[in-house]
């Protein structure tokens, strides 16, 4: 696997210096731009995560030079180089990067968008990461209602977007509500033909088991815990 990725990563470093000599040295055309994101992604795939994150930077600066602040292609870079801050430990500047993408996608093509969803999940995961569950939750439903009322309650997102706050919740000791949308979320994509579903099903069910058995755990805990507490109460 490194191997390929060390050859994925040399073939777009080629592919970049070859659209500067079709394109002009002028590292500014569109070309020349997509190509450098596909390199960047591909480094933070290997886990060359300074370089990555150097050249997301540059991305950024170079698409809103370009396209303007409010592009989707500056957005989606900032969506990147937050990600990749994010995976490099630089949670605070992460975070508040995605808040900055998910604000100016409201503004600029509404708070439904798919963009904009896709978005507000990578913070709620930033949010999670940072251990701030009450806000990431918050989020996350906010997420799931959308997905629901603009695309499809049965869409690939939007039964993806479920399995996320449900993973939330857990976090969070909701125990009884998550159980409810693995359940949700298993029974609607088991049904759907499509492989896009199967990751989701294969999720949610996994989870559920996990959660249900944790669910159990507790309640069974609390069972000892108060047969303890009246025994000593009697004695």
């Amino acid at each position: 696997m490194k191997g390929e990725l060390n050859e994925v990563v040399q073939l777009y470093r080629t592919l970049v210096e070859l659209w500067k000599r079709v394109e002009g040295e002028d590292e500014e055309d569109w070309w020349t731009l997509n190509a450098m994101m596909d390199l960047g992604n591909a480094l933070i795939k290997k886990g060359e995560l300074d370089e990555g994150v150097q050249m997301y930077r540059t991305l950024v600066e170079m698409w809103k030079r370009v396209e303007g602040e409010e592009d989707s292609k500056t957005l989606w870079a900032m969506r990147d180089l937050a990600n990749a801050l994010i995976k490099k430990g630089e949670l605070n500047e992460g975070t508040e990067l995605l808040r900055t993408v998910v604000e100016v996608g409201k503004r600029w093509k509404g708070e439904e968008h798919w963009e904009t969803l896709l978005a507000m999940r990578d913070l709620a995961e930033a949010l999670i990461k940072k251990g701030e569950l009450e806000e990431a939750v918050k989020l996350l439903r906010t997420n799931v209602v959308l997905w629901k009322e603009s695309y499809c309650p049965a869409d690939v997102w939007t039964l993806s977007a479920m399995n996320n706050l449900a993973d939330a919740l857990v976090l969070k000791g909701e125990l009884i509500e998550a159980l409810s949308l693995y359940e949700t979320v298993y029974e609607i994509s088991s049904k759907q033909k499509a492989v896009d579903f199967d990751p989701i099903s294969t999720h949610a069910l996994k989870h559920y088991r996990s959660c249900r058995a944790k669910a159990r755990w507790i309640k069974l805990r609390k069972t000892v815990l108060l047969s303890e507490f009246r025994n000593i109460k009697l004695s």
